[in-house]
């Protein structure tokens, strides 16, 4: 393999997908460490530098100590709430509600996901989902649930004065370097994995019994591909299943999963995305035929 001392980032000469510039991506396969060590080590930045990464790299592999940067602890703040069917927050147990679910469905879903909401200040009239990864809490993402023209999703940023600035946290990683639903999956083991574009797509299917997980968006991003690789193995297949209008993206994530023999699966002619989809249109998506292959 090599890696650029010009940051340009690292390759392996034997196989063609084993290449990028994501630092957590190569150490732990290298050095078959966590992704926390991993994210220790690296420094949680983007813009390591690749010359002292080469070097880290060189000292662990000749047996010497690496500094291994500390990770920070993130918290939800205090206007954030549970979700219940009483009091400030029932416009957000009202809106699960709409999207299909049950009242004792819209109970479960908020205990097994965790899921917060706030009715005041920067994620005021959102759903909260909250992001984990082996360290623990490292980010969160909300889901507006109002009327007005709001952005539909706002996210922590890794940036310090941005978040100063909001009176926000700041994420311990960048959303685009996490996979939702991320511990469940590098721990289960079964017939399929389905990856979806959102965190309600991957929520539904997650709930009703197909272990799922979410890009949070249309693109993937190298971090994402590399959690993906570590817990293809855990899955006798991996399914994406995005929304309707997403035949571009399809093009584009075939290319970037291609060594991970993915297969895409269409949603059904009167649904716009997997997180309209009931119980029985699930088992017939994806469980019906991972049972054929």
């Amino acid at each position: 393999m090599s890696i650029s001392l010009e940051d340009k980032g690292w390759k392996c000469w034997r196989v063609a997908s084993h290449r990028g510039k994501n630092p957590v991506r190569l150490l732990m396969p290298l050095l078959n460490i966590s992704f926390t060590e991993a994210v220790g080590l690296s420094g949680n930045r983007m813009n390591t530098s690749y010359t002292n990464l080469a070097d880290s790299v060189r000292n662990l592999l000749n047996g010497k100590e690496a500094e291994v940067i500390p990770i920070k602890k993130l918290e939800f703040p205090p206007e954030f709430r549970d979700i219940t069917n009483w009091g400030a927050s029932r416009i957000a147990f009202n809106y699960l509600l709409s999207r299909g679910y049950s009242e004792d469905e819209c109970e479960l879903l908020t205990l097994k996901y965790k899921l917060k909401t706030a009715i005041a200040g920067v994620f005021g009239y959102r759903i909260i989902i909250p992001v984990y990864m082996t360290m623990g809490l490292v980010n969160w993402t909300g889901r507006h649930i109002g009327t007005s023209t709001a952005i539909r999703y706002r996210t922590l940023t890794t940036d310090r004065e941005r978040s100063k600035a909001v009176g926000m946290p700041q994420a311990l990683l960048s959303i685009d370097r996490t996979l939702w639903n991320y511990n469940a999956i590098s721990t289960d083991r079964g017939r399929c994995l389905v990856l979806c574009e959102g965190p309600f797509d991957a929520i539904r299917l997650d709930f009703h019994g197909v272990r799922a997980t979410c890009m949070f968006g249309k693109n993937l991003s190298e971090y994402q591909v590399g959690l993906l690789e570590r817990v293809r193995n855990n899955y006798d297949s991996l399914y994406v299943v995005l929304d309707r209008d997403s035949q571009l993206e399809s093009l584009m994530l075939t290319d970037k999963l291609r060594h991970l023999s993915p297969r895409f699966l269409r949603l059904p002619s009167d649904i716009k995305d997997p997180a309209e989809l009931n119980r029985n249109q699930i088992e017939r998506l994806v469980c019906s035929t991972s049972q054929s292959t």
